[in-house]
């Protein structure tokens, strides 16, 4: 018995752990979207900047680890290091 609830905890963890960073990194692009909309800013921009959050949100938030852990480490180092 005790086993099918450790099962049933890892897999809750593991779905939480899933879908939880995607809405984290919705509110981070929403968030500057809505700075930049009231900054009065043209669409465009809008659109370029929604693309670049998107694509440095994950890469910021290696080098922020790097950085508070103390290490070295270019991002791509360190994300191999959190992968094994």
């Amino acid at each position: 018995m005790r086993s099918h609830l450790d099962m049933s905890l890892a897999l809750a963890v593991l779905i939480i752990g899933l879908i939880l960073p995607v809405f984290r990194v919705y509110w981070f692009i929403e968030g500057a979207l809505a700075t930049v909309a009231h900054l009065g800013l043209p669409p465009l921009s809008i659109g370029l900047l929604k693309t670049d959050f998107g694509i440095q949100a994950p890469e910021t938030q290696l080098s922020a680890l790097a950085v508070y852990r103390n290490s070295p480490s270019s991002p791509q180092e360190l994300s191999d290091e959190c992968s094994n």
